[in-house]
């Protein structure tokens, strides 16, 4: 229960080796504490890493590094787990995850109302982006955005240019579908929809196109029903394009009902999602108002603290 090593001074403890210049074994390998400066300090100017932490356990829970803020009332922007890269270009990283089997790269996790993961572009619009995808993402849950559009190479010319269209949005929850039918002998049709449409739609809108000549009498005969419409009054053997809607009665849709308006309450209420658009400051946006975390970094654009290489004893 003693101690092995002590060491007392400007440099505690020096060490020098071909593979490890200290070396510590025990319950805890090595614990650095310190009231001012930095617990741990570790410095290379080699191609390798500062810090290593691997862990060898199968065990559930295991972890290669831990980090840990232990107030329950932490200043602002306080981080667990801080990765700065200084890199002016576009290849540096200031926090790597990687996971070689089907779990997960990075994880972020929230238990009381707050926000599991958080990218933060300054607010801007217009350049940069709080968060890039290569692939494939999955949301599990309700999105909520400013607009939104497809963006693909142009198909007119893929190498020079790109198209976007804008979504088509509505307060309801609505779903559009459309085709064209032939009409029989006697100016009608049938349209049969897939089995689930009326499991998943209700109050159904209608619109009825004739193609080729003109249909003054085209009429929807029968309402859907069974997951099938019929339309009449049309030429036989015409054609018609057709359009249905309906809105989402599905258990999700249901339980997950969109608010077409809502109140601003709280630090959001004289606060704007947008108030570049209204020629308003940064500082007038629900971000800045609704997350301290967003005020320290937009009060303070220097970023965190760091520690000086040439001083790590902060004197």
């Amino acid at each position: 229960t003693a101690t092995g090593v002590y060491g007392f001074g400007q440099t505690g403890v020096y060490g020098q080796g071909d593979y490890a210049g200290v070396q510590g074994s025990g319950p805890i390998g090595l614990f650095g504490s310190s009231t001012s400066g930095n617990g741990v300090y570790a410095y290379t100017e080699t191609g390798q890493e500062a810090v290593i932490g691997r862990n060898l356990s199968t065990a559930y829970g295991a972890r290669g590094v831990f980090g840990e803020i232990h107030s329950t009332q932490p200043g602002g922007s306080s981080s667990a787990v801080l990765g700065v890269n200084n890199g002016t270009g576009a290849s540096g990283i200031g926090v790597w995850g990687s996971q070689d089997g089907t779990g997960y790269g990075v994880l972020g996790e929230t238990l009381n109302g707050g926000y599991a993961v958080v990218g933060d572009n300054g607010g801007s619009n217009t350049s940069g982006y709080a968060g890039s995808f290569n692939g494939r993402v999955a949301v599990v849950g309700t999105l909520t955005k400013g607009g939104g559009s497809f963006k693909i190479d142009h198909p007119l010319d893929p190498a020079n240019k790109y198209l976007y269209h804008s979504f088509v949005e509505s307060p309801d929850m609505k779903n559009i579908y459309d085709g064209v039918v032939t009409l029989d002998e006697n100016g009608r049709a049938v349209v049969t929809m897939p089995d689930w449409f009326e499991a998943l739609n209700q109050n159904f809108r209608y619109q009825l196109t004739a193609i080729g000549a003109s249909m003054p009498d085209l009429y929807v005969s029968e309402k859907i029903s069974d997951n099938h419409f019929a339309i009449a009054g049309g030429q036989p053997g015409g054609e018609v394009s057709w359009q249905v809607t309906g809105i989402r009665h599905d258990p999700f849709a249901e339980a997950y009902r969109i608010p077409v308006e809502e109140d601003k309450t709280g630090s959001e209420k004289g606060h704007y999602l947008y108030p570049e658009v209204y020629g308003k400051s940064v500082q007038d946006s629900v971000w800045y108002a609704s997350s301290p975390n967003a005020r320290y970094n937009i009060d303070h654009p220097e970023g965190p603290q760091q520690p000086d290489l040439n001083d790590p004893l902060g004197q």
